[in-house]
């Protein structure tokens, strides 16, 4: 993972409030998506046993996010189209590539929650504007996923005052060894890390 700049999340904010969102297309929301969505985001946090109380960062948060569910939410995703139909719906939040440092000082959220964690991290294209969303971004070669994972782990660790909340099968399969004493719940598609855990 890259060196990335950590900044308050007002700063970051506030570079958002002055990104050119009228060159940036719309996205086609589903109805129907939102609302499945809203009862999947229901359905992990009630596995996690974890109860929501405070601000929370949702990583990879998508169109739909825990915002649905929680109003204490900043979500962090890379496509702009994203960043913009949630910021249209007044949720906050910053875009950002999850294969490189969180750009959050440490301990700026009481959790971080994570569903549908790409396996690779995704970067964007030279596709024009108009181009399909799919076009302009594309998975990234890596050498190494469970480096990858690793970042992220200790990324999302450093960035919560209590816990990380990650929903996705396949990060389950590669979790790292480090920070494994600070696990209190694992399953095969689910693991909750308390950050104070000893």
């Amino acid at each position: 993972m890259g060196k990335t700049k950590k900044k308050p999340l007002e700063e970051l904010l506030q570079e958002m409030d002055k990104y050119d969102w009228s060159k940036v297309p719309d996205l086609r929301i589903n109805e129907s998506y939102e609302e499945h969505a809203s009862e999947f985001f229901t359905y992990i946090i009630q596995k996690s046993n974890v109860v929501l109380e405070g601000s929370v960062l949702d990583v990879c948060s998508g169109s739909v996010s825990l915002a649905s569910i929680h109003d204490d939410v900043v979500c962090f995703d890379l496509p702009e189209e994203i960043i913009k139909e949630l910021r249209k719906k007044g949720i906050r939040a910053v875009m950002g590539d999850i294969s490189e440092d969180l750009p959050f000082k440490a301990k700026s959220f009481d959790y971080v929650f994570a569903s549908g964690i790409p396996m690779l991290p995704y970067k964007r294209t030279d596709a024009p504007q108009e181009a399909d969303f799919h076009k302009k971004y594309v998975p990234e070669k890596v050498r190494n996923d469970k480096k990858y994972i690793e970042g992220l782990i200790k990324e999302t660790i450093r960035v919560t005052r209590k816990k990380v909340i990650i929903a996705s099968l396949p990060v389950v399969e590669y979790l790292p060894k480090k920070h494994v004493e600070k696990i209190e719940k694992i399953n095969e598609w689910l693991v909750v890390y308390n950050k104070n855990k000893k």
